[in-house]
């Protein structure tokens, strides 16, 4: 009976102990160089290793909102690749979604003609 006892009392620690982590958000706020939002701006999540086969997601894609941002969800704890572009303006970056983590990030488009439009 104490060896039930002992063992119920470990299980119920063991359940009672665990984590539950949600999803991690990331928002995007896109400006030019002098820090000016833009509105109506593409943005391309995308994994660099195809995780479409093992998370089934491969890309998230959305356009900012008026005060030049976006926000994304996602249950992945993984780098993500972010391109931006509105007309013939881009820039890209990166982002890192963690679990139960909210994050922002800054990412800066740029005119064409200028060594960092683009991404290579």
């Amino acid at each position: 009976m104490k060896r039930l006892l002992v063992l119920m009392g470990l299980v119920l620690f063991l359940t009672a102990c665990k984590k539950t982590v949600g999803e991690g958000k990331i928002t995007i706020t896109v400006t030019t160089k002098a820090g000016v939002p833009i509105q109506n701006c593409n943005i391309k999540l995308t994994y660099p290793e195809s995780p479409e086969s093992e998370w089934g997601v491969d890309y998230f894609l959305d356009k900012t909102d008026i005060n030049g941002e976006v926000s994304f969800s996602s249950k992945l704890n993984a780098y993500f690749d972010v391109y931006t572009w509105k007309g013939i303006w881009e820039g890209c970056d990166y982002v890192e979604f963690e679990p139960g983590k909210t994050k922002s990030k800054t990412v800066i488009i740029y005119p064409p003609n200028t060594p960092f439009n683009g991404c290579f």
